[in-house]
């Protein structure tokens, strides 16, 4: 083998221990990102659930939660529609332990956590 050969040899072995860590970390990253906005959605719902509509009436709390929807929209772009904003008190409605919601957030998608909250009877979770 020539010099030539072994540097390109070299660097096909680096350029494939590297890859490997760009993606393993890309793959923590995406788990870790999705784990927070799950909680980021559950403190969401807390909040809203209340701070707004546990002390208005409902036809208030709702157009509270239409502006709030509005202006979160405006501020950080999608992902907080009315009836997102409403998933997330649901979801904080039937997941209200914390702790659960910790555990659960690394396996499971947000995605998943609406899918279950639309299910209404509590043995088929």
């Amino acid at each position: 083998m020539d010099k030539l050969e072994i540097k390109k040899e070299i660097i096909e072995n680096i350029f494939a221990e590297i890859s490997y860590l760009i993606s393993e970390t890309k793959t923590k990253v995406q788990l870790n990102l999705n784990s927070e906005m799950v909680l980021l959605y559950w403190s969401i719902g807390k909040h809203i659930l209340n701070e707004i509509l546990d002390k208005t009436e409902t036809r208030y709390g709702e157009e509270v939660i239409k502006n709030l929807s509005k202006k979160l929209s405006q501020e950080y772009g999608r992902g907080y529609s009315r009836s997102n904003l409403f998933n997330m008190i649901k979801f904080y409605d039937k997941f209200n332990e914390e702790e659960i919601v910790q555990t659960l957030s690394g396996q499971l998608s947000w995605f998943h956590f609406v899918e279950m909250i639309k299910i209404e009877d509590n043995l088929k979770m």
